[in-house]
């Protein structure tokens, strides 16, 4: 199960939230994200693995507007 949020799913600590729960509880595999702006929102948003959920920031200025490869077929 992938999840995509506009918004991230933890706090500007990156603790744990609602969201983060309920990601855990439905074994979320990756959840990608964006929103976040400027290099110190960079620096707090959450990435990486935590508690068995993936979480990938795919914001466009940090990406500096490359798209990243998110999923790629095994077949």
């Amino acid at each position: 199960i992938y999840v995509c949020l506009h918004y991230p799913p933890t706090g500007p600590t990156g603790r744990e939230t609602d969201f983060t729960k309920l990601l855990e509880e439905y074994g979320v595999k990756r959840c990608i994200y964006g929103h976040l702006h400027g290099e110190n929102a960079y620096e707090t948003g959450i990435k990486g693995i935590l508690r068995g959920t993936e979480y990938t920031l795919v914001s466009l200025d940090y990406l500096d507007a490359m798209p990243k490869l998110i999923y790629e077929s095994q077949g």
